[in-house]
């Protein structure tokens, strides 16, 4: 069985080796239902082709599976499932940060006053939500301009974000860039 996550040139290759050699193709996915391929004629045909002829597929969201039903699979042939992490670890990490002296230093970095602190950590794409987190956040400084947001995650659209923060005059709004995993509790517990 191959387990192919999208629907780019490798997994094309690996779609027509199982196709070649009689493998299982299932396809896994975390798609949107508003992600732009359906203004994109070529790429909801492939994506039609694709989940059509797949095996099974993996949908690791209830919008995730309408979107392999809306482009041919079969609804007994979707399995939904969350996206595992280890949030035993996460939690102990950061509360273990919390007490020690790199803390208070972070804190200070990203966090202005006595206001709460939003945190986003992913990539920074527009299908991720990034135009409705900087709506929310432009309704929140109006009320509570001491709120700080602290966005962890890299991507195409960052640099179209810092601009908007540029333009807004939001001095509370950092980006770190990408960072690795095993460093997401310093973020967290800030």
């Amino acid at each position: 069985i191959v387990l192919s996550g999208g629907f780019a040139p490798a997994n094309l290759a690996a779609f027509f080796y199982c196709a070649l050699f009689r493998k299982r193709f299932v396809s896994w996915g975390e798609l949107k239902l508003n992600d732009g391929t359906e203004n994109c004629i070529i790429q909801g045909r492939l994506r039609r082709w694709i989940i059509g002829r797949s095996d099974a597929a993996i949908a690791s969201t209830s919008e995730a599976k309408e979107v392999f039903l809306r482009y041919g699979a079969r609804e007994d042939h979707v399995l939904t499932t969350i996206m595992p992490i280890e949030v035993e670890h996460f939690h102990q990490k950061t509360a273990s940060l919390r007490n020690g002296p790199e803390y208070a230093a972070l804190r200070q970095k990203y966090h202005s006053g006595a206001g709460p602190l939003l945190l986003s950590v992913g990539r920074v794409v527009r299908m991720k939500g990034y135009p409705e987190l900087f709506d929310i956040y432009r309704q929140i400084v109006k009320i509570r301009p001491e709120v700080s947001l602290l966005v962890v995650g890299d991507g195409p659209d960052r640099s179209t974000y810092e601009r908007q923060v540029r333009q807004e005059r939001w001095p509370n709004v950092h980006f770190t860039g990408f960072v690795q995993a095993d460093e997401l509790p310093r973020f967290l517990a800030v």
